[in-house]
């Protein structure tokens, strides 16, 4: 052996002079350069040793029973723990084994920092004393103080080089005595205040090391008895106990455990399905298994990654369950398994922190550092998981391929149940509801996932986490850190259920559904995407056809154009032909169109000239014999209303009483009053003519004849009016009654009278007096109407406007002079009052 120890390492050379000191290496011991990983780690648990308690009856400390395993180093944990029955492998062949030897017992020659006399149990202790060990892989006990011989406190063992993190639990006890006993066990030193011990939770225990079960004693979470002697810190106590059979060993822990060995002895029964390959060594030297689960006969090129990691912290041993449930199925020939393995490639790194599994930490690795937070920033020689994982998934993500997602499993002490935590995404961000689907399908598959418990968040003191840093910095939207409770779940009604390893399958082969769910809304939705890009393209392309349909179609009008004569030209032949006319075809048209309008107008106007003429003369005397006693009148200073009534005696004599009541005084009309005719196509206005002198009652009729102009239109069906009955005691040559009711037109405007223009208001017009449609005019005779012929003149003095009332008819209407009185309408449609 010497020999080859000569052989291997060079000869000494002479020592140098130089600016620096070897202090460092005669403090930590010297180490080969070549030694990057695998080399002997000390391990240091003597930060924060904790007190024994003292008998406050005697005032005497309690006796010490028991010390746990305090490796001085990794490779001293390694040659002690590979010594078991089926422990994990690790290879002590290399040719540097000597070396790492030899440097292990130069670091087990230095004193021993926590100053014990003895480990394991004390010697000489008599038959009634429990035997206490944790000495083997995973497991996690410093210290036992015996109370009496059926009451013991615990010490868990800090962290490995770290000055806290008390959690995890794993030993056995034994009764030597030959009979049952029952016995109280205090654990002193967790750390956490609010946990699922105060929620019901209670550890688990084992006869044989394999088949676990909870315990069914009572159990107490509360304050600590290391309160009344730790001046820094809070600690918090669980108590439990337990009946022992006679020379009965059992095994108690916080969780059912998983070790290192435990997932090296499943993956040797895997199919040859799952490729089993090395991502790394650890820092103690140990192989980091990488599993790859796919379809091998389907191209790599086509399918996309997803990777699963699990155990970042020891404790958490649900996590290493759950993953070995989702390697067990994957490897299975089920649908769903078999179709995502068509699409995708699996990576799966089972336990990320293989170190701290096998010593028993709680949270953190050989270095003292969480696995969890240093994605970051890891250090290539003291954190080579963590740089082997980044690694791993920077080269998925640049592949074309991509990564879909990224699931890293965890266990959760406080929270019942199993649930997620995501990536933070703004809410307008497309991004915000699709980071959500895939919980919410594992909600709906089962009870077990509460998807009301999940987060969505970036808390500045998880920036450094897998989850955050691989959303972040890699691009991977679909981070999950999967939480999984150690100790139960709550159902619909609010009862909890504890999980069993059958559970934690349970919960793999949901997840594995849901990917594969996730993955066919994956695919519908890019088969819509892809339709409506179809659809888009095809009605672009109809579009650009059109498009260039109508620029055909504008370039050969424009040709026409171009080759077709002008106006000019066409001139210029017509003008070479003698029988042929100097007009264009448009200008044939219009004179086509004119010719057509003059031959009807004309044909029309002389049938209607012969058959009318008489018809004309007759309406002409009537307006001039009523023009003579309109005259007549208004020398004589007769009342407006009775002219009215006398001129055209249709207005009877109750509504002319009703009338008369008015304040208002006649007006004198004089000769020059404005005239208007209605008729139904158009109106006609007599010009007012200029101020003349009045003539004389004898006056001629020619003259007043000339006096005004007035023009009447030609309306058909004049002789239905002529068979109407005519008035008694009237003249025969004078017009019927109907016919001159309805000649007259009083569907005319008229202004409001001035002691009513309070209550309608000054521009007011009443609406019911509104001229009907013309429609129902067209055969009628136009004559004049007399009432229009009345010029009104507006009062001088201005009457102030009031608020309208609420027009109700048995509400008496009121102004500044009394009760206004009605007013009798007449309705020239009706030839009725109303």
């Amino acid at each position: 052996m010497s020999i080859l120890m000569e052989s291997e390492f060079p000869a000494a050379l002479p020592l140098v002079q130089k600016n620096y000191s070897l202090e460092p290496d005669m403090i930590f011991g010297w180490k080969p350069k070549t030694l990057t990983n695998g080399g002997p780690i000390p391990l240091y648990f003597h930060y924060n040793n904790l007190p024994v308690l003292t008998d406050i009856q005697t005032n005497t400390k309690s006796e010490v029973i028991y010390h746990g395993y305090r490796p001085r180093d990794t490779f001293a944990m390694h040659k002690f723990f590979t010594q078991a029955k089926g422990a994990y492998p690790y290879d002590f062949s290399t040719p540097m084994t000597s070396a790492l030897e030899y440097l292990s017992k130069k670091i087990a020659q230095k004193p021993d920092p926590s100053g014990w006399a003895f480990e394991r149990m004390k010697p000489n202790l008599d038959e009634k004393c429990m035997v206490f060990d944790s000495f083997f892989e995973s497991g996690n006990l410093d210290k036992v103080v015996r109370i009496n011989d059926e009451e013991y406190d615990l010490y868990m063992r800090t962290d490995a080089n770290t000055y806290g993190n008390y959690k995890w639990f794993y030993f056995s006890a034994e009764n030597k005595a030959p009979e049952k006993r029952k016995t109280n066990f205090h654990v002193l030193n967790f750390k956490t205040n609010y946990n699922l011990m105060t929620q019901g939770m209670k550890p688990v225990y084992s006869k044989d090391n394999k088949s676990w079960h909870y315990i069914t004693s009572d159990v107490q979470y509360g304050n600590s008895k290391l309160n009344r002697v730790c001046k820094k810190g809070r600690f918090f106590m669980l108590s439990f106990d337990f009946h022992f059979d006679k020379e009965e060993k059992v095994y108690f822990a916080l969780s059912i455990p998983y070790r290192y060995s435990d997932l090296i002895n499943f993956l040797k029964i895997m199919p040859r399905t799952v490729t089993q390959e090395t991502l790394c060594k650890s820092l103690s030297g140990v192989d980091v298994p990488l599993l790859t689960i796919t379809d091998l006969d389907t191209p790599y090129n086509e399918k996309k990654y997803i990777v699963v990691i699990a155990r970042a912290h020891p404790s958490e041993t649900v996590g290493s369950w759950i993953v070995q449930g989702l390697i067990d199925y994957l490897s299975k020939n089920e649908r769903a398994p078999r179709k995502l393995k068509k699409r995708f490639i699996f990576k799966i790194i089972p336990m990320t922190n293989p170190d701290g599994v096998i010593i028993g930490n709680s949270r953190v690795n050989l270095s003292g550092d969480d696995p969890n937070r240093i994605y970051s920033e890891p250090n290539s020689v003291i954190h080579p998981i963590t740089c082997a994982i980044k690694k791993l998934i920077e080269g998925l993500c640049n592949s074309p391929q991509g990564v879909l997602a990224f699931f890293d499993i965890h266990g959760h002490f406080r929270k019942k149940g199993s649930f997620m935590y995501g990536p933070h995404f703004p809410l307008h961000s497309e991004k915000y509801c699709r980071v959500r689907v895939l919980p919410k399908l594992i909600s709906e598959q089962t009870p077990m996932f509460r998807y009301y418990s999940c987060k969505f968040r970036a808390e500045k003191s998880k920036r450094q986490a897998a989850r955050l840093f691989f959303s972040r910095e890699m691009g991977i939207s679909n981070c999950y850190t999967f939480e999984n409770s150690l100790y139960g779940y709550l159902d619909e009604q609010r009862n909890t259920h504890i999980y069993t390893l059958k559970h934690l399958e349970t919960l793999s082969h949901h997840l594995i559904n849901a990917i594969y769910q996730f993955h066919l809304m994956q695919v519908q939705e890019e088969q819509e995407k892809a339709a409506k890009a179809q659809k888009r393209k095809e009605k672009k392309k109809k579009l650009k056809k059109k498009k260039e349909d109508l620029k055909d179609s504008l370039l050969r009008a424009h040709d026409k154009l171009r080759t077709a004569p002008t106006a000019i030209e066409v001139k210029r032949i017509f003008r070479n032909r003698n029988d042929a006319p100097i007009h264009t075809m448009k200008e044939l048209i219009t004179i086509i169109k004119q010719d057509k309008n003059e031959d009807s107008s004309s044909a029309s106007s002389q049938s209607e000239s012969e058959e009318n003429a008489e018809e004309n003369i007759e309406a002409r005397n009537i307006v001039i014999s009523a023009i003579k006693e309109f005259d007549k009148l208004a020398d004589t200073r007769v009342n407006i209303r009775e002219m009215i009534y006398k001129s055209t005696g249709n207005i009877s004599q109750k509504v002319d009483n009703r009338k008369s009541r008015s304040k208002t005084p006649g007006k004198k009309v004089r000769s020059s009053s404005l005239l208007r005719l209605s008729s139904p196509l158009r109106s006609f206005e007599c010009k007012r003519l200029p101020s003349v002198r009045r003539k004389s009652k004898n006056s001629d009729d020619n003259n007043l004849e000339s006096s005004i102009r007035v023009c009447i239109p030609h309306i058909d069906n004049f002789e239905k009016s002529e068979q109407v009955s005519r008035c008694p005691g009237s003249d025969p040559s004078s017009p019927t009654r109907e016919r001159i009711d309805s000649s007259f037109d009083i569907n005319k405007r008229i202004r409001t009278p001035h002691f009513a223009q309070s209550y309608f208001g000054r521009n007011q017009r009443m609406r019911h007096l509104k001229s009907n449609s013309r429609e129902e005019h067209k055969n009628q005779v136009t004559m004049i109407n007399l009432v229009d012929m009345i010029e009104v003149e507006e009062p001088v003095a201005k009457v102030r406007k009031k608020q309208m009332p609420t027009k109700n008819e048995n509400v008496a209407k009121y102004h500044k002079f009394g009760p206004f009185p009605s007013l009798a309408l007449f309705n020239a449609k009706t030839a009725q009052y109303m």
